[in-house]
């Protein structure tokens, strides 16, 4: 779900580099390093938390006469959950909302500070339930009421603008994490369900339907689709419909991530010749793309069709371009042998 908070990108890594090319040139300015420091976090490179905190103490200089100001305080209030600095973030992000409750992302940052905070505690829980002594009732009762209002907040996000993917990807990772936090403190603790799969394949299906021009809900609905256990993966009648509705609809799509989406919702259905071709699309737009060639040779070695025909297909990929995925895949095929 981490990656429904960020524009995909077909390459992401050029994108980083001259972002910090334009930080070099105005070290002091917090505007391109913030947006380096969303490119790093898109990355999920661990360089991420440390640029947010130079963006924070940058602007946490310039913050004399900026109270009210909302635009500043969401610039601040993003480097501050981005920082991770616990409970700093959370009277900030009140603060916005109180200057800014009609956007959906202040909703978002508030309910990602309301959760930055509730891992904390976890956190602190966690280690004092090592002991022999009960935990502490208002600390519990801290970290249900942060996560609660993390959830209400990506809520209230979700209700005024449903179309975007960041607040849907923010809610359906508070329900995939709340089970896990319960499971790791004493029983009952924090009550928390098994998260609701089919709620979260829902959340994926909605927003294609509310995007009928984009690549990037086929592509997440793909990966979510791709990754499931074999019967459980293919679309039913009513996520095909909404499916070609939206490739009907799609418009300017970057190859690269179409032909990445192509592949992953023929794997969900199981057509592993359709997801090859398709997978080889998107490398013969961008070769150096690992996630295409990743998914690739999965869709090579859990295809049905016979090794000869795989063998045949890899090696004449092979001869043209040494893959490293390609090589790992023909050693696959050849070990029965």
């Amino acid at each position: 779900p981490a990656m429904l908070r960020f524009p995909l990108r077909a390459d992401a890594e050029a994108a980083i580099a001259q972002q910090q090319r334009l930080c070099d040139a105005a070290p002091a300015d917090p505007l391109p390093r913030a947006e380096l420091a969303r490119l790093l976090e898109a990355a999920d490179r661990d360089e991420a938390a440390a640029e947010w905190k130079v963006v924070a103490a940058i602007l946490e200089a310039q913050a004399r006469g900026k109270d009210d100001e909302g635009d500043y305080q969401y610039r601040l209030v993003e480097a501050m959950v981005g920082a991770d600095l616990g409970t700093r973030d959370v009277p900030r992000a009140e603060r916005l909302r109180r200057i800014r409750p009609e956007e959906w992302s202040t909703h978002l940052l508030l309910g990602d500070a309301y959760l930055r905070r509730g891992d904390l505690n976890w956190r602190i829980l966690m280690r004092k339930a090592r002991g022999t002594a009960p935990l502490p009732p208002a600390e519990v009762a801290s970290l249900k009421a942060d996560l609660d209002q993390a959830a209400a907040a990506y809520d209230e996000a979700v209700r005024r603008a449903p179309q975007q993917a960041a607040p849907r990807g923010a809610r359906i990772a508070l329900w995939l994490a709340r089970p896990l936090m319960a499971s790791l403190l004493p029983p009952d603790t924090l009550p928390a369900a098994r998260p609701d799969f089919t709620r979260i394949r829902s959340e994926l299906v909605e927003l294609v339907r509310l995007n009928p021009s984009r690549i990037d809900p086929l592509w997440h609905l793909g990966i979510y689709l791709a990754g499931q256990p074999e019967g459980e993966s293919a679309p039913g009648p009513t996520e095909k419909t909404v499916i070609q509705a939206a490739w009907a609809g799609l418009k300017d799509a970057d190859p690269v991530l179409a032909g990445e989406a192509r592949g992953l919702l023929a794997l969900a259905e199981g057509d592993h010749p359709r997801a090859v071709a398709a997978f080889q699309q998107a490398l013969e737009a961008r070769p150096d793309r690992s996630a295409a060639a990743r998914w690739l040779a999965i869709a090579e070695v859990t295809s049905s069709e016979p090794t000869a025909t795989r063998l045949a297909r890899v090696q004449g990929r092979i001869s043209r371009s040494s893959r490293a995925t390609d090589l790992t895949v023909l050693g696959v095929l050849l070990a029965p042998t």
